[in-house]
C-alpha cells in the first residue's frame, strides 16, 4: 500500500449484517472495500464495487482480504443445512485461497471467520487462543475444516489470521433473538450446567462502540448472562430451571 493512500480491502459476506457494519467503519475511516457476492449484479452499498463470490474469483490489487461468507447456523439443523453451513464455509474458503494462489498481485493477508465453538463444550475452563481445539461437536468440526482450508494460503506466503468470532450484536443479528427471553425473566443459564452463564469473546456493532479495526479481528470481551441480563434491563444472575414439560 502506498504511503498515504486508502487501504483497499477485499470482503466475503459484504451484504451481511456483520458485513455491513465492517463497510460502515472502513469507509468512515477512508478506506475502501471491495464487495464480494454471489449476486454480484445488485450492487453493495458503499464499496467501490461488488464482485463475483465463486471459483476463478479476482482478488489482484487489494491490500487485504476478509473472508466471512457461510450459511447462516440460526434455525433448525436438519441434515441438509448442517451440510450447507459446513460446505458454505469449506468451499467458499477454497475459492479464496485459490484466487489468492493464482493472483499476480494477491493480498499479502488473509483474514478468515471462524467461530468460538472450535473449542468444543469445555465447562468453565478459560480458553484463550493458544488453547487446543476441542474433539467434537458439529459446530467444532466445522471449525477445524474451515481454518484447515484457510491456512493451506500460508504455503505460498499469504499471512493468514483467522478471528474466532462469537455472538454478534447488534440491532440485528442474535441480539433481537434474544431480548425477549430478558425481557421476560428467561435470560439465566438453563439448569445448573454453568456456574456463570456462558463468558465468550464477542462482537458489538451497535453504536459507535466498535471501530473496523475491532470488527476485523474480534473485539474482545467477556460476555455473560448476567451482564447482558444487566444491559437488557432484566435480571439473569439465577438460572432458569424448568422450561416446558420435563420427561
Amino acid at each position: 500500500m502506498v504511503q498515504n493512500q486508502p487501504m483497499v480491502i477485499g470482503l466475503t459476506g459484504a451484504s451481511g449484517f456483520l458485513g455491513q457494519e465492517i463497510i460502515r467503519q472502513a469507509v468512515s475511516q477512508g478506506e475502501q472495500v471491495v464487495a464480494y457476492s454471489r449476486t454480484p449484479d445488485k450492487p453493495v452499498s458503499e464499496a467501490i464495487r461488488t464482485e463475483a463470490f465463486r471459483p476463478g474469483m479476482t482478488v489482484s490489487n487489494l491490500d487485504t482480504i476478509l473472508h466471512l461468507a457461510g450459511e447462516s447456523i440460526s434455525g433448525p439443523w436438519t441434515k441438509a443445512r448442517r451440510d450447507r453451513i459446513l460446505q458454505s464455509r469449506v468451499q467458499g474458503t477454497r475459492w479464496v485461497v485459490e484466487a489468492l494462489q493464482n493472483a499476480p498481485n494477491p493480498p499479502r493477508t488473509l483474514i478468515c471467520a471462524s467461530g468460538v465453538n472450535i473449542y468444543g463444550d469445555r465447562g468453565e475452563e478459560e480458553l484463550v487462543e493458544e488453547s487446543p481445539v476441542g474433539r467434537s461437536g458439529f459446530l467444532c468440526s466445522v471449525g477445524v475444516a474451515w481454518e484447515a482450508e484457510a491456512m493451506r494460503a500460508t504455503s505460498f506466503g499469504v499471512r493468514v489470521v483467522t478471528i474466532r468470532m462469537a455472538m454478534v450484536l447488534g440491532r440485528k443479528g442474535a441480539l433481537p433473538l434474544m431480548l425477549p427471553a430478558f425481557w421476560l425473566g428467561l435470560g439465566g443459564r438453563l439448569g445448573s450446567h454453568l456456574k456463570n452463564g456462558v463468558t465468550r469473546p464477542g462482537i458489538t456493532v451497535a453504536g459507535e462502540s466498535a471501530s473496523a479495526a475491532e470488527a476485523g479481528t474480534g473485539n474482545r470481551f467477556p460476555f455473560s448472562l448476567p451482564l447482558f441480563g444487566r444491559c437488557a434491563t432484566e435480571p439473569a444472575e439465577g438460572a432458569t430451571t424448568s422450561v416446558g414439560p420435563r420427561r
